[in-house]
């Protein structure tokens, strides 16, 4: 294969530059949702993906006029090659080092690789102005060729999200494009058509095998088999069963459901106050495993489910059944929106608000977790009625999670109780203007459902243990960052944990 410096003709740049275009947003957001998803995501690791790769991007810029035409054709040839790999290769690197090797793999992953995905692009839009011998190719036509491939990059992303295999496969395609229009020549034509028909035929069983090798060694889940894995707008959605038949839902490389502990979570979340309300209509915030339907479905008149993600109800029908039950109720309805959106603009009333939501790892979450959620929580209840969230973990002093949840309902609600079964390592709140049960109803119930023993504060108490602790608002939202910084600390820099 003869690699020649030559000019490619002018509809070869506008049309390579397209496809850099949507390789750009393509690999922007399967690749770096996949790189935050290993790293099990926070906040700081979304940020530095995020800097790392438009970081990675500007090193092409600096690069582009050092490099001849016969040199990026190289880098061109080198560049497909490595990336003929993603994602498979970045998770089995990931399982085979991140346990020894914690901060490496950390530091690796983020830096090394986010360098290497984005920086190729940026050679050709100012290397084909700079070679332009007539002038004709300005900054602001070729720009502009470039933001329409990414204009439709995203088109795609939005249509066809919720299908795992499509973008890399569509990326891969854009990309042997460009090789094909830089490098040139029936030779590399036949060997890019041979490579994407065999990449197409094995994307699905590398994509699984590489996943489960991910789950088996870096989440420790033995005999891992994927069942679902979706690269939602929102996240990454995995759902993973073990040799032993043990089911999980992971959301961005985080666990939501699946151990002993967060099985009882719904337990105490929705069943508890379900029982103690007998609600005539309930709305649950956040679908998760489905099984409010089961666990308030079958008291209440009425239950709406409201996710923003329809990837996540959907992979629990087709995989939680058994335990959701689902089918066998007829009372519930499940609306696709925002949580926040969904309060703003209903005129239903609700008994019972249940908030099963991930713990404030990020912005987003943390504002479902802030004073201003819960005053909008609060004005769609009913007389009576009471809302039930978790606090992400044990409510005491050395924890700082569940006292700032906690610090926000107790400036929102006349009532409060905080109960901590001890069955599911973890406490919840149910709070509302007037409870109508009393504390010592909530024991009785808890145990009933299973807790042998149950610590219960009141909102005296509650505050008491809170202390200082600043509650999350719209006007800060600082503590999502303070522990995700934590969080990264103890997973990769440091072999002893942080209170959380």
């Amino acid at each position: 294969m003869v690699l020649k410096e030559t000019l490619p003709p002018a509809k070869q740049k506008s049309l390579i530059l397209f496809l850099a275009g949507l390789c750009l947003i393509l690999l922007q957001f399967f690749m770096i949702r996949e790189v935050t998803a290993l790293l099990t995501g926070t906040e700081l690791v979304i940020f530095l993906v995020a800097i790392a790769y438009f970081s990675g991007y500007s090193v092409g810029y600096i690069l582009s006029d050092k490099l001849s035409l016969l040199a990026i054709r190289r880098f061109t040839l080198l560049f497909w090659i490595s990336h003929l790999s993603l994602p498979f290769s970045l998770r089995y690197w990931m399982g085979s080092v991140a346990t020894d090797l914690p901060s490496v793999a950390f530091v690796f992953i983020i830096f090394f690789t986010a360098f290497a995905l984005s920086s190729f692009y940026s050679l050709l839009l100012p290397r084909f102005i700079d070679m332009s011998s007539d002038g004709a190719d300005s900054l602001a036509s070729l720009y502009s060729i470039e933001l329409m491939g990414a204009i439709f990059g995203l088109i795609v992303v939005f249509l066809f999200g919720s299908i795992t295999w499509l973008q890399p496969v569509i990326y891969q395609i854009a990309l042997a494009a460009i090789v094909i229009l830089i490098i040139g020549g029936n030779k590399i034509k036949i060997v890019a058509g041979f490579v994407l028909v065999m990449y197409g035929f094995s994307f699905t069983t590398l994509d699984f095998k590489s996943l489960a090798y991910h789950y088996t060694h870096f989440h420790g889940i033995p005999g891992c088999k994927i069942l679902y894995s979706v690269n939602s707008p929102y996240q990454k959605i995995d759902i993973v069963e073990s040799a032993f038949g043990e089911r999980y839902i992971y959301l961005d490389g985080k666990k939501n459901y699946g151990s002993t502990g967060l099985k009882l979570f719904n337990v105490f979340l929705s069943q508890t106050p379900a029982n103690l309300v007998k609600p005539k209509n309930a709305l649950a915030l956040g679908a998760g495993s489905l099984e409010a339907i089961k666990y308030v479905g079958s008291v209440a008149d009425r239950l709406r489910i409201v996710d923003i993600d329809g990837a996540v109800p959907e992979g629990s029908k087709l995989h939680f059944k058994y335990t959701n039950k689902f089918d066998e109720y007829d009372n519930w309805v499940l609306t696709i929106d925002d949580a926040k959106s969904f309060l703003n603009e209903t005129d239903e009333l609700f008994d019972l608000v249940t908030v099963d939501i991930p713990a404030p790892l990020q912005i987003q979450t943390g504002l479902l977790h802030s004073v201003e959620f819960y005053e909008m929580v609060k004005e769609r209840l009913a007389p009576g009625g009471v809302i039930s969230i978790s606090l992400s973990g044990t409510f005491k002093r050395t924890n700082k999670t569940p006292r700032t949840v906690a610090a926000a309902l107790t400036r929102v609600f006349d009532e409060v109780l905080i109960f901590t079964p001890d069955v599911a390592h973890r406490s919840f709140a149910i709070a509302g203007d007037k409870l109508p049960f009393t504390r010592e109803d909530l024991i009785s119930e808890a145990v009933r459902l299973g807790a042998e023993e149950v610590s219960v504060f009141d909102k005296t108490q509650a505050i008491n243990i809170i202390g200082t602790m600043p509650p999350i608002t719209y006007n800060d939202v600082s503590y999502p960052l303070k522990r995700s910084i934590r969080r990264v600390r103890k997973s990769y820099f440091s072999s002893k944990g942080s209170s959380d």
